[in-house]
């Protein structure tokens, strides 16, 4: 269980970070696919939680018809009644039900920021790998330009370069 708990909070602090970074990017382009990728699993997480509180006792009933004929259902262990629990006691079935229920939301919730969570690092692993290449290729033609006026001045006599210098 603890592992659960922390698996979901690094899980909710990864995307945290995802949006976080989305929300630098350098490019209108970019700031807009990444606003449409967050906004639109906002909006499926919104639908999701209002179609989990509208049938919420819908689902309920649902789960705790299908635990009754679980506990209903004939087994081939045989314990005596001194021995026995009472498979049918309503408000453990009830207080199970109701957990299932809950469960299954937060599963639901969880899924739909792993989908955002891949997407948006996926979408940002691309941005940022083009940045890379442009500012390589920046770096590069800086370190180029760069020899150019280091070679120019190393082949004029010392002198020369000097004197130019004075007479502008």
């Amino acid at each position: 269980m603890c592992s659960d708990t922390s698996d979901d909070i690094k899980r909710q602090f990864e995307l945290r970070a995802l949006r976080r970074q989305a929300q630098i990017l350098r490019q209108p382009g970019d700031w807009d696919k990444a606003n449409e990728i967050t906004s639109r699993y906002k909006n499926e997480t919104r639908l999701t939680s209002q179609k989990y509180y509208g049938e919420y006792d819908a689902r309920v009933a649902k789960r705790l018809k299908t635990l009754i004929d679980k506990a209903g259902a004939k087994t081939k262990d045989h314990t005596l009644k001194l021995f026995g629990t009472d498979r049918f006691n309503q408000q453990s079935l009830k207080r199970q039900a109701h957990r299932e229920v809950q469960h299954d939301h937060a599963r639901r919730l969880s899924s739909i920021d792993g989908r955002e969570k891949t997407e948006l690092g996926s979408f940002l692993d691309v941005v940022h790998e083009r940045n890379e290449k442009r500012d390589k290729s920046r770096q590069e033609f800086k370190r180029s330009a760069d020899r150019r006026q280091a070679d120019q001045t190393e082949n004029q006599p010392r002198g020369q370069s000097r004197r130019l210098s004075r007479d502008r």
